[in-house]
C-alpha cells in the first residue's frame, strides 16, 4: 500500500476493530507511524503508536518497544512530558525482563528528551546508572553512547566529578571500540 493510504487504512481499521480486527487494526497504525515518522510528523506517528497501544498488543516486549519508539516520536514532536512517561515504561518492562539492551536505549532516550527543557536530570542520571550497570563491564558501543549521555546527564545536575569520570570512561571505550 502506498505509504499516502496508510493512515486512512489505519483509520479504518481502527474503526472496525471492535469486529474482530484488532491485529490488523494494531498494524495498520504501526505501518502509518512508520511512515508517518520518516516523513518527520512526529506528531503523527506518536498518535498513530497511542492508538496502536490502546487497541491492544499482547506482546508485551513488543509493547516496550512500541513505546520506546513512542518516546523518540513524542520529544521529536515536542511533548517532552509525554515521552519521559514512554520512556519509562519502557525501562519498567526491561527491568522486569532483564533486557539490559532495551533498558539502555530507553535511558538514552529519557535522557535527550529531558536535557533541551532541562528537567529531570537526577532521574536521566539515575537510570543511566542503572543501565550502565545492567550493560556488564565488557564494551559496546551501546554502553560506550550510555556513558557519554550519563555524563551530560551528571554535569547538568552539578556533579562534575562523576560527569568528567563517565566522559571519560565513555571516551576510553570509544576508543577501544
Amino acid at each position: 500500500h502506498p505509504a499516502r493510504l496508510l493512515p486512512e487504512l489505519a483509520h479504518h481499521f481502527s474503526a472496525a476493530a471492535s469486529h474482530g480486527g484488532i491485529e490488523r487494526a494494531v498494524e495498520y497504525n504501526l505501518r502509518a507511524a512508520e511512515a508517518a515518522a520518516a516523513s518527520l510528523a512526529y506528531h503523527d506517528a506518536a498518535a498513530r503508536m497511542v492508538t496502536a497501544l490502546e487497541l491492544g498488543i499482547d506482546d508485551q516486549r513488543r509493547q516496550a518497544l512500541i513505546h520506546l519508539d513512542l518516546g523518540v516520536a513524542q520529544h521529536r514532536a515536542g511533548k517532552t512530558l509525554e515521552a519521559l512517561a514512554a520512556f519509562r515504561t519502557a525501562a519498567t518492562y526491561a527491568r522486569a525482563h532483564h533486557d539490559d539492551q532495551l533498558l539502555a536505549r530507553a535511558a538514552i532516550g529519557f535522557e535527550e528528551a529531558c536535557w533541551r527543557p532541562a528537567i529531570a536530570h537526577d532521574e536521566a542520571a539515575t537510570l543511566l546508572e542503572e543501565a550502565t550497570r545492567a550493560l556488564g563491564p565488557g564494551d559496546s558501543p551501546l554502553k560506550a553512547r550510555a556513558l557519554a549521555w550519563l555524563s551530560r546527564a551528571l554535569a547538568y545536575s552539578g556533579v562534575w566529578a562523576q560527569a568528567a569520570s563517565a566522559r571519560e570512561e565513555a571516551v576510553a571505550m570509544a576508543r577501544r571500540l
